[in-house]
């Protein structure tokens, strides 16, 4: 074996879900010193038709425990649903394996901190997953604001409208007890970054929101391929399934479609069933505001009734110097100033490459250099405890219908 490939990082990844498949080809993809060395999935047979798509050498596991102890790996990729980060990250912790936690950090507090306290006590890293913050559009926002160019933040407002996050009401991401909700599931996401952009702690959230066109929907069917209102329905999905697009080739969608089968024998619903249900148990829209102890001031809006043409995350920056606004569908950021100076535009679309907007393959290029060079992460079990928090304080908020105070000790 040559000196190279003993330096390689030794990685196991755990869930076959989505995120995981895509992240096993974008790793074996991005020569990122990484030896794939085992697949883990609940769902044995998902692991191994993915070892067999990429014509991986690997063993495959049903348990994260029993990859640890057999295979030995240097780091742990968790990429399961929500709700079940918490174990395999803290079985590899106590290992003294490094772990990637895929954003949220988990759907409670008490599973944050003892993923914390496992964390403090191994050996291994924990790098948290808000890979919005390795993106080259967002890397670009945080550099400008952090070196002072709009002066200090007195507000924020970023506003989501995700065309895709339909397909949430068809997935694990609608029940609560799986996915805790779009607060977290989604939010997450934003809510680390205006803390990331406002540099400061967050004191209290208001948020309110519901849910009014993904509901039940009278002569509705529970797959679309089936459905009589098909034909006028403007969230009508092929039962191919929004994960094989037009461009796959045959040999991909003969694994999509095995994949599927086998979510499917396991309870997941299938790739057209209907969005009007009644188990949706989460928010479809909602706005948070937040305040910062500072005394900075943030909105954020998520809205998955949306258009295509509009669907992105939208940002608008302002402080005592001047303004920050970023166009997600051009990839631009735009600097305007209260005084004389003049305005400027950075277009960052060259540099946005790759899964979302190049941000997933940094985050993995950080991890790996963070496990081998001993670099400090650039999200932290902290961030991701904090952007949590947040998630569970808006749903509070807009369950009560009243403000929540973040106290230091919550």
């Amino acid at each position: 074996m040559a000196d190279s490939e003993r330096n390689d990082l030794r990685l196991a990844i755990a869930g076959m879900g989505l995120r995981g498949v895509s992240m096993t080809g974008s790793i074996l993809r991005g020569g990122f010193g990484i030896d794939l060395v085992a697949l883990v999935d609940t769902i044995p047979a998902r692991a191994e038709l993915t070892r067999d798509h990429y014509a991986l050498d690997v063993p495959c596991f049903a348990d994260t425990g029993e990859c640890l102890d057999a295979v030995r790996p240097d780091a742990l990729a968790v990429y399961t649903p929500d709700a079940f980060h918490e174990s395999p990250a803290v079985a590899a912790l106590q290992r003294g394996v490094h772990v990637y936690c895929e954003k949220p950090m988990a759907t409670t507090l008490e599973a944050c901190d003892r993923m914390i306290a496992a964390a403090s006590g191994s050996g291994g890293l924990f790098y948290m997953g808000h890979n919005m913050r390795m993106g080259p559009f967002y890397q670009t926002i945080h550099e400008i604001v952090a070196a002072g160019e709009i002066g200090e933040v007195l507000t924020l407002e970023m506003n989501e409208y995700y065309y895709g996050g339909r397909t949430y009401f068809r997935r694990w991401n609608r029940l609560l007890g799986v996915g805790g909700g779009l607060w977290i599931t989604k939010s997450v996401h934003d809510f680390d970054m205006m803390c990331y952009l406002a540099d400061d702690e967050p004191a209290s959230v208001y948020a309110v929101g519901g849910r009014k066109v993904f509901r039940p929907k009278p002569g509705s069917a529970e797959r679309c391929s089936v459905c009589d209102l098909r034909w006028e329905c403007d969230d009508y999905q092929s039962p191919r399934g929004l994960i094989v697009g037009d461009g796959e080739s045959d040999e991909q969608v003969r694994f999509w479609q095995a994949w599927q089968e086998l979510g499917a024998g396991a309870g997941y619903l299938p790739h057209d069933a209907c969005l009007y249900r009644a188990d949706i148990e989460t928010l479809e829209h909602g706005v948070a505001t937040v305040q910062f102890v500072g005394g900075a001031c943030a909105t954020y809006t998520m809205n998955c009734v949306t258009t295509p043409e509009v669907s992105g995350r939208w940002l608008m920056a302002m402080g005592s110097k001047g303004a920050l606004r970023a166009d997600p569908l051009t990839q631009t950021i735009h600097l305007s100033y209260r005084g004389p100076k003049a305005s400027r535009t950075y277009d960052v679309a060259p540099l946005a490459r790759g899964g979302h907007g190049g941000a997933d393959e940094r985050a993995v290029a950080d991890f790996v250099r963070c496990c081998t060079r001993g670099t400090e992460p650039i999200a932290t079990a902290t961030d991701g405890r904090r952007a949590v928090r947040l998630g569970l304080a808006a749903q509070q908020s807009m369950d009560a219908h009243q403000a929540v105070r973040l106290d230091d000790d919550a």
